[in-house]
């Protein structure tokens, strides 16, 4: 591990909070992550006298007891947040969610293809015919070809985070950003 300004890392570049850095960025108490730790969803290491969780790892542990934030992170996400990441932040939705495997393949598969091609882009120019693009060529189906279908009918330059801003609250109203 190493310190980038007062940041902790790893040899992978993940990066490690204390405990109230990590509720402080996700918004939630320190007791609740304390909580998700005892519950073994939550891995951590002791540095010195804090403990320090990955920054994944937080956002992982949340998504599973309650993916709501990370709806609201995925939304909210601006120009500064890549395609590669925002996408493996939809796939962890769909590995949590219940449903069958085939849809959660469809997704992954979507996700994966759509890293290849735009993964270094910026989130808010991924618009709507390389969703469409990158679905197309991962041969999607079930729920995700349902959106795919829906995206057809809309302006292709728009990006994909917009659409789905205004999408996602409208199938779950406890998604408000």
């Amino acid at each position: 591990m190493s310190l980038r300004g007062f940041l902790l890392t790893d040899q992978n570049g993940s990066e490690y909070l204390t405990l109230d850095e990590a509720a402080g960025e996700f918004g939630v108490s320190r007791r609740t992550l304390e909580r998700l730790r005892q519950q073994g969803l939550l891995p951590g290491v002791r540095v010195g006298r804090y403990l320090r969780v990955r920054r994944d790892d937080v956002r992982r542990a949340l998504t599973y007891s309650d993916p709501i934030p990370l709806y609201r992170e995925l939304l909210g996400a601006n120009s500064e947040v890549l395609v590669e990441e925002w996408m493996r932040g939809w796939v962890q939705l769909t590995v949590r969610s219940q449903g069958n495997d085939g849809a959660r393949d469809a997704q992954r598969r979507w996700a994966d293809e759509a890293s290849r091609r735009y993964g270094t882009w910026p989130v808010t120019d991924y618009q709507v015919r390389h969703a469409i693009d990158a679905a197309e060529a991962a041969r999607v189906d079930g729920p995700v070809e349902v959106l795919v279908m829906a995206m057809r009918g809309m302006p292709e330059d728009r990006a994909v985070v917009d659409v789905l801003r205004e999408i996602v609250p409208l199938l779950n109203p406890m998604i408000n950003l």
